[in-house]
């Protein structure tokens, strides 16, 4: 599956216009991402927040630095002794490529815990409100949003109550996602599907996380 979906980022990067050349430095800076989900998660929030720097160390080999200057549009990348500047848009172009490619995509039935640091006040108190731990069955994943031409990852319902007449499905972004509690069914189908049509198809179609469009807000 790996090898099909590196050949998916190959053909993802010629869509952003990167050459044979530069295409080599797009997949080295792919492999902390690929490998370790939390230093995308990381990387992004620093991006929509609005933080000027955000650093990755890992316990054995280099680190990456990552500066990022709004007023001029660019990001800094420093590896070792060396620099790279990207325009900060071909920059989240490739981080959404990245999600879309190699993020992970639960079962659905999977329960999870929400980081409640990172939900809307308004969402939070939904959970209060319901006296119910921050506990979502999730029903539903990259699910298409045809107004705007985006996916959201999840689509789940409070724990313990599923599906019920007077509560609204509640829309998940991956970054939300604290811990999994409990894993749904996977199997050799449920792989196909999600490369086939949530990776493949939504590439070819053009149809990436509402989480790295400009104005497309990431809450519920």
């Amino acid at each position: 599956m790996r090898t099909k979906q590196d050949a998916l980022f190959q053909q993802g990067l010629y869509s952003l216009g990167v050459t044979t050349e530069r295409a080599s430095f797009f997949h080295l800076l792919s492999l902390p991402f690929i490998g370790h989900p939390e230093v995308l998660k990381d990387c992004l929030l620093t991006y929509l927040n609005r933080e000027p720097h955000y650093a990755y160390q890992p316990i054995i080999g280099a680190g990456l630095t990552f500066d990022f200057h709004y007023e001029s549009q660019e990001v800094s990348i420093q590896r070792l002794e060396e620099t790279w500047i990207l325009p900060l848009s071909l920059f989240i172009q490739f981080l959404r490529l990245v999600d879309l490619v190699y993020g992970v995509i639960y079962p659905i039935g999977t329960v999870v815990e929400l980081d409640r640091n990172l939900l809307s006040s308004d969402l939070v108190a939904r959970f209060e409100q319901a006296g119910v731990d921050m506990l979502v069955s999730l029903v539903g994943r990259r699910v298409h949003m045809k107004a705007s031409g985006v996916y959201v990852d999840y689509v789940g319902y409070m724990q313990p109550y599923g599906l019920t007449y007077d509560q609204e499905p509640l829309f998940i972004s991956h970054l939300f996602i604290k811990r999994v509690l409990s894993e749904g069914y996977r199997g050799a189908t449920d792989d196909a599907y999600c490369f086939e049509e949530l990776r493949q198809s939504y590439l070819e179609m053009g149809i990436y996380s509402g989480l790295y469009e400009e104005g497309v807000s990431y809450e519920n």
